[in-house]
Parts: structure tokens; C-alpha cells; sequence
């Protein structure tokens, strides 16, 4: 059974072009210079970035989103002060530079009033299912630019590491027991609603998110939460992105 069509998260982009505002989980406004935030840049689709932004916006934290190009991202981290690695995400925050996705996510979080006193436990959870996401991309990602066998590959991947995460989700609510998701609801959301390269990779290989009841749940749940809710509605989200037109069911 194929995976069901994703939503149209996101407005159209082209991926040589970018674009950028501010979030918070109050208000959408275009740039002030009189107000600065961390900006985080990141590809026009889900990937590994989309992660930051929802942490943002579940969190409360105001950042300024800037989208960059296929190509033209690989000039950015060796052109900065000391040089970085050309990939993204990249966050800037006054004289702080930060690259990789999982020191960019903890670091939103810890700015964030309802993210930043979570226990050591519960961050570590957090932490548990925002690595499992990477992975996933890890292993899925090839099969969508220029690996062949994709559709052969896909379905054992999935069937051997999904059970895994939906074996560590609780039988209802959210993965720490709070009535707001955190960032491990937030990756769970990530992998249902992110087209590139998640659900991407489901449509090849024919494989159903949807045989994964708990995780599902969690992802429906997430994405009806304050702020979440509104990112996810606003023409910043790039949850379901396609920008290489690849088939979507």
C-alpha cells in the first residue's frame, strides 16, 4: 500500500533562490533590524534543518529562517570566520556560529522557556529520536539522488529501523509525558509530515507510516499543537517541500 500523498507544506521555491523571515510562535514579520534573532539557514525542504524551525516554533524561540540553494550552500561555511564545512544548517546568533543539525536544535531548546528545564532524561529522550531521524535520512537520502535499487532497499530499511523508534514511543501521548510535544515528538512529526527525504523515500519503496500507530499518533498530535499549528499553516514551512519534483504518490 503507498504511503499517503503529503501535504503541500510549503509554497513554491525555487532551489536556486532564498528566502528569509522571522518566527515566532505569536507572529510571522519580515526583518527588523532593531530586533536581532539567531538565523538558521537552511534548504527550501524537510531534510534534517526543518527540525530546527519546529523546535523554534514549539518552543517559543524567535529566529530568522533563511533558505539557500542546492550549490550555492557549499560557498557559505567556508566563507565564514573561522571556516566551516560547506553544508547546512548553519546558525548565526551575534558572535556564535553553529554547525550540525543536533548542536543547532540544543541550543534552540535550551533558549526556549518551555524546552530549557526538561530533565536530563527527558532531554535525553529528545536527543534519542532527533539522532534516530538522522539515521533514517542517512540510510534513505542516497536512494533519492543517484543510488540505485531504491525500491528494493527501501522496505527492508524501514522494516528494520521504524519498530525500533515505534517500540520506544509510549502507548499514548507525547514521548515525555507532557501535554506539549518536545523535540522528540517534534522528529516524529518530521518523519510523517517531511517529504524530503522521509516520506520521499516511503513513496519508492511502497512502505506505510501508517502501520506505525503510536508514532503516527504522536505526529498527528504534534502537528495540531500551539505553535507547531500555525508554522506548519504559514508559507515559512517546508515540511512537504518537492522541490525536485519527485513523485508524491
Amino acid at each position: 500500500q503507498n504511503s499517503p500523498k503529503v501535504a503541500p507544506f510549503c509554497s513554491p521555491l525555487k532551489i536556486a533562490q532564498t528566502a528569509r523571515t522571522r518566527y515566532t510562535t505569536s507572529a510571522l514579520h519580515s526583518d527588523n533590524p532593531d530586533t536581532m534573532a539567531p538565523k538558521i539557514t537552511y534548504f527550501p525542504l524537510s531534510g534534517r534543518g526543518e527540525l530546527c524551525f519546529l523546535c523554534a516554533a514549539g518552543g517559543g524561540v524567535e529566529v530568522e529562517i533563511k533558505r539557500i540553494g542546492m550549490g550555492p550552500h557549499k560557498e557559505l561555511g567556508p566563507s565564514l570566520d573561522p571556516p566551516l564545512p560547506g553544508t547546512v544548517p548553519i546558525l548565526q546568533d551575534g558572535d556564535l556560529t553553529l554547525y550540525q543539525s543536533m548542536g543547532i536544535e540544543t541550543y534552540i531548546c535550551n533558549l526556549s522557556a518551555k524546552y530549557k528545564d526538561l530533565s536530563p532524561a527527558e532531554k535525553a529522550k529528545d536527543d534519542m529520536f532527533s539522532n534516530f531521524k538522522e539515521d533514517l535520512m542517512q540510510a534513505l537520502a542516497p536512494y533519492l539522488f543517484s543510488k540505485e535499487g531504491g525500491a528494493e532497499a527501501i522496505p527492508g530499511i524501514c522494516a528494520k529501523m521504524l519498530p525500533i523508534a515505534e517500540g520506544l514511543c509510549p502507548a499514548s501521548g507525547f514521548v515525555n509525558g507532557k501535554d506539549f510535544p518536545t523535540k522528540a515528538d517534534l522528529a516524529i512529526l518530521l518523519l510523517y509530515k517531511g517529504f524530503m527525504p522521509y516520506q520521499a523515500a516511503a513513496v519508492m519503496g511502497k512502505v506505510d507510516f501508517a502501520a506505525y500507530p503510536k508514532m503516527a499518533a504522536i505526529a498527528a498530535a504534534a502537528a495540531e499543537a500551539d505553535g507547531i499549528k500555525e508554522y506548519i499553516a504559514s508559507d515559512k514551512c517546508c515540511l512537504g517541500a518537492n522541490p525536485l519534483g519527485l513523485p508524491e504518490a
